[in-house]
């Protein structure tokens, strides 16, 4: 993502331009300018996931960015567009993918906890309880490194993935944030470890 410069997103929409030049016409430039397409795709590649889609990217650019201008917001749109190339990120070698999960309590409670400033939401957790999940991730991240699972990743709400990844970059950003929307139907999902809450003020992380 750090390698990515305007001029290098120039060139792959001139490359998509010959292929697809009414969808490339209407999407980039008023509607969604290269520097806005630069920090989706930047924030793409930052969370592991390729960019070659660029035609699914800008479609769905094309449907949402009326609504917003939010690089982030937008990101979050693609991604969903993006599900099959997420999904196949994350398989193993047999199809499977490994799940980090959250509590049910947990979930619900954080996603309480949401506030919408500006255009985005934004988790509004006491400043331990945000500790606590972030020691908790942490220790379920490691648990499973202990297993000698390769890429697994935390699933969640996803009204908590942007602002759930925010929080976690600083500690975790190793581990992929993925939302439940992001994973296609019917995939073989196995939860190995889930975050819990213990007690009324207590988060740790426990084997599922």
């Amino acid at each position: 993502d750090e390698l990515l410069t305007r001029e290098d997103v120039q060139q792959l929409v001139d490359r998509l331009r010959k292929q697809q030049p009414s969808l490339v016409g209407e999407v980039v430039g008023e509607l969604v300018p290269i520097g806005t397409l630069q920090r989706v795709l930047k924030n793409l590649l930052k969370s592991g996931i390729p960019i070659r889609e660029l035609q699914i990217i800008l479609e769905a650019l094309g449907e949402y960015a009326g609504k917003t201008k939010n690089p982030e917001i937008l990101t979050e749109v693609v991604r969903k567009h993006l599900s099959r190339t997420i999904t196949e990120q994350f398989k193993d070698k047999t199809g499977k993918i490994f799940a980090i999960t959250l509590d049910p309590a947990l979930e619900h409670q954080m996603a309480s906890s949401l506030r919408q400033e500006a255009d985005m939401l934004n988790l509004a957790l006491p400043s331990e309880t945000a500790l606590a999940v972030s020691t908790a991730t942490a220790n379920a991240w490691k648990a499973v490194m202990d297993k000698g699972i390769e890429k697994p990743i935390l699933l969640c709400d996803s009204r908590l993935r942007l602002p759930l990844a925010s929080m976690l970059s600083r500690t975790l950003p190793q581990l992929p944030v993925v939302a439940y929307n992001e994973i296609v139907l019917n995939t073989d999902i196995e939860p190995v470890e889930t975050i819990s809450l213990v007690g009324s003020n207590k988060t740790i992380a426990q084997k599922s």
